[in-house]
């Protein structure tokens, strides 16, 4: 948080990034805006862009395409390792399962608008990491907009609900409404809030992972 801003990584500024006066640039596919990234490729920076990682492997892959950049492979073993170790225990605990738990997830909520994941996020993903089932996969890809009875028709288990700003969202638009109180996620007490930052596909996201698994009750 104490590092300048330089802009989100699709909408980047090329001024910001440049009045850093960097040697090296590091990113993935998922940098733009294309001008932006033409302009610096135009700066002559030495710029590596690295496809971006889509589920553990691909995370586990582009640690060690770094650490080659960089001349650190001993410290991306230590890295691969524990990404690998908390995978395991997430895999123990929802090996436990009696049935894979149904699972929705929605993207900053509010009031009467419930923005829900499809297949193909980073969110669809993370829910058959946990070892659940997106009830929203086989509707939609990507993210839409869900409405209330959609929700009630499929009764999720768990709701995961992410947030730019963690201020008890989930109880507020989900346990804190009348339609809401007999949802199995709502009685059994399983809205799970969840920072942005959780879905980010970078070396923490297993460990983020877990912390998740672990709030499930």
């Amino acid at each position: 948080k104490n590092l300048p801003q330089v802009g989100y990584i699709r909408k980047i500024s090329s001024e910001g990034v440049l009045s850093m006066r960097p040697n090296l640039i590091l990113t993935t596919s998922e940098i733009g805006p294309p001008n932006a990234v033409r302009q610096i490729k135009d700066s002559g920076v030495n710029i590596e862009i690295y496809n971006a990682p889509k589920s553990i492997d691909g995370i586990v892959e582009l640690v060690r395409a770094i650490s080659k950049e960089l001349n650190m492979a001993d410290e991306a073993q230590q890295l691969t390792q524990k990404i690998y170790s908390s995978v395991d225990s997430i895999k123990s605990i929802s090996s436990t399962f009696k049935r894979a738990p149904r699972i929705a997830f929605f993207l900053n909520p509010s009031s009467g608008s419930f923005n829900a994941s499809g297949s193909g996020t980073n969110a669809d993903y993370l829910i058959r990491l946990l070892g659940g089932v997106n009830v929203f996969s086989s509707d939609f890809k990507k993210y839409q907009k869900v409405s209330k009875e959609q929700i009630l028709k499929y009764n999720p288990d768990i709701l995961l609900v992410a947030t730019h700003f963690p201020n008890k969202t989930a109880s507020i638009h989900f346990s804190g409404k009348e339609e809401f109180i007999f949802l199995k996620a709502v009685k059994s007490n399983n809205l799970i809030e969840i920072s942005m930052p959780a879905l980010s596909m970078g070396p923490g996201f297993a460990s983020r992972a877990l912390s998740i698994l672990k709030r499930i009750n």
